[in-house]
């Protein structure tokens, strides 16, 4: 997840991307349903997509991101399969980003877990419950693992292809008006990075909201975004 925040919050220092053609291309990716959880993705100069998440019937939780930032482009879906031990046992993300084609696989079988994205394949063997991190993928997937750690028991996963992730808890804010508002939680995502990812979660410990440089928020709280930022940055100082 670290390698995808990283990117859009910094994207501004890019000056050129050459994009190679979609696998899938985007009139072909999953299409959010009615009742899909919907996102903004903005900053402080406005908005540069949209992001949606949703469980199909089989119980697979699925996303599908649309970006445009600068002139790049990313147009991506991800399906995470859960396991009986509550890991992914199967990811499949399709599109293009920046970087060209974002096809990633990863799947647990026979005690092994594979993977293969675009810049690495590998297997492990899988003795104890794990959490895939995907190289890309959509940045609202991302919300599956803040999830995924906040029931952890110690709010803290073991990662593959290696790697431990673990929560701490940072602040509080209340956000929206009247029948919207709510008390939200910033958490620190220690383990991913060199420096600690803050995110936001609600009362139930379901994804709330990233915001930094760049944020994704459910579209009726997008003016917290500046709040919700400063909140952390002084409880980070």
């Amino acid at each position: 997840m670290s390698a995808r925040i990283s990117a859009l919050v910094a994207v501004s220092l890019l000056s050129t991307a050459t994009a190679a053609l979609a696998q899938v291309p985007p009139e072909d990716l999953a299409q959010p349903p009615a009742d899909a959880e919907q996102f903004v993705i903005i900053s402080a100069a406005g908005q540069h997509g949209t992001a949606a998440r949703w469980t199909d019937e089989d119980g697979d939780q699925w996303s599908r991101e649309s970006i445009l930032l600068r002139g790049l482009v990313w147009e991506q879906d991800q399906e995470i399969s859960f396991g009986a031990d509550g890991m992914p046992a199967r990811v499949t993300v399709r599109g293009t980003s920046p970087s060209g084609d974002s096809a990633e696989t990863y799947e647990i079988a026979d005690g092994t877990a594979k993977w293969t994205s675009q810049v690495d394949e590998g297997s492990a063997a899988y003795d104890d419950p794990a959490y895939y991190l995907t190289q890309g993928g959509t940045w609202i997937s991302s919300a599956d693992l803040v999830e995924a750690l906040y029931d952890a028991s110690g709010k803290s996963l073991d990662l593959l292809p290696s790697g431990t992730a673990r929560l701490e808890k940072l602040t509080e804010a209340k956000v929206g008006e009247g029948d919207t508002e709510q008390t939200v939680t910033a958490y620190t995502i220690e383990g991913l990075s060199m420096a600690p990812q803050p995110i936001w979660v609600d009362a139930d410990g379901d994804f709330f909201a990233f915001t930094q440089g760049m944020a994704i928020i459910q579209p009726e709280y997008q003016d917290a975004f500046q709040q919700l930022q400063a909140a952390q940055n002084e409880a980070l100082a």
